[in-house]
Protein backbone atom coordinates (compact mmCIF):
# COMPACT_ATOMS: atom_id res chain seq x y z
CA UNK A 1 0.00 0.00 0.00
CA UNK A 2 2.83 2.30 0.37
CA UNK A 3 4.33 2.30 -3.11
CA UNK A 4 0.22 3.24 -4.59
CA UNK A 5 0.60 6.19 -1.51
CA UNK A 6 3.87 7.48 -2.82
CA UNK A 7 2.18 6.99 -6.52
CA UNK A 8 4.19 4.12 -7.39
CA UNK A 9 3.17 2.99 -11.41
CA UNK A 10 5.02 -0.12 -11.60
CA UNK A 11 5.63 -2.38 -8.44
CA UNK A 12 8.53 -4.98 -8.87
CA UNK A 13 8.15 -8.46 -7.04
CA UNK A 14 10.82 -10.86 -6.86
CA UNK A 15 9.35 -12.96 -3.92
CA UNK A 16 6.27 -15.39 -3.43
CA UNK A 17 4.75 -18.03 -1.85
CA UNK A 18 4.85 -21.63 -3.83
CA UNK A 19 1.38 -22.82 -4.54
CA UNK A 20 -0.57 -20.21 -1.68
CA UNK A 21 -1.24 -17.15 -1.59
CA UNK A 22 -3.42 -15.30 1.37
CA UNK A 23 -6.85 -13.89 0.00
CA UNK A 24 -5.51 -10.06 2.07
CA UNK A 25 -2.84 -10.49 -0.41
CA UNK A 26 -4.83 -11.03 -3.56
CA UNK A 27 -6.73 -8.66 -2.64
CA UNK A 28 -3.95 -6.20 -2.23
CA UNK A 29 -2.72 -7.04 -5.85
CA UNK A 30 -5.51 -6.42 -7.10
CA UNK A 31 -6.49 -2.82 -5.55
CA UNK A 32 -3.26 -1.86 -7.26
CA UNK A 33 -4.20 -3.27 -10.92
CA UNK A 34 -7.67 -1.38 -10.04
CA UNK A 35 -5.78 1.57 -9.32
CA UNK A 36 -3.55 1.28 -12.67
CA UNK A 37 -0.49 0.18 -11.11
CA UNK A 38 1.41 -2.70 -12.84
CA UNK A 39 2.65 -5.40 -11.03
CA UNK A 40 5.38 -7.93 -11.78
CA UNK A 41 5.86 -11.12 -10.07
CA UNK A 42 8.60 -13.29 -10.73
CA UNK A 43 7.73 -16.89 -11.76
CA UNK A 44 10.42 -18.90 -9.48
CA UNK A 45 13.41 -17.78 -7.94
CA UNK A 46 13.98 -21.02 -6.23
CA UNK A 47 16.67 -22.72 -8.18
CA UNK A 48 16.60 -26.34 -9.21
CA UNK A 49 12.58 -26.26 -8.98
CA UNK A 50 10.60 -27.13 -12.55
CA UNK A 51 8.55 -25.04 -13.54
CA UNK A 52 5.92 -27.41 -15.33
CA UNK A 53 5.25 -29.26 -12.34
CA UNK A 54 3.64 -26.70 -10.76
CA UNK A 55 6.59 -25.29 -8.56
CA UNK A 56 6.07 -21.53 -9.05
CA UNK A 57 5.24 -18.40 -7.28
CA UNK A 58 1.34 -18.66 -7.70
CA UNK A 59 1.28 -14.47 -7.59
CA UNK A 60 2.86 -14.55 -11.01
CA UNK A 61 -0.10 -16.39 -12.43
CA UNK A 62 -2.49 -14.00 -10.60
CA UNK A 63 -4.81 -12.39 -14.06
CA UNK A 64 -3.70 -9.00 -12.84
CA UNK A 65 -0.18 -9.53 -12.68
CA UNK A 66 2.63 -9.76 -15.07
CA UNK A 67 4.66 -13.12 -14.55
CA UNK A 68 7.97 -12.47 -15.66
CA UNK A 69 10.78 -15.88 -15.88
CA UNK A 70 14.26 -16.79 -17.28
CA UNK A 71 15.79 -19.94 -18.45
CA UNK A 72 18.75 -21.31 -18.76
Amino acid sequence: QKAKELGADIISCSWGFINQISSKLRATIKDMYDSNIVVIFSSGNNNGLDLDLGNYEVEAELPWVIGVGATD
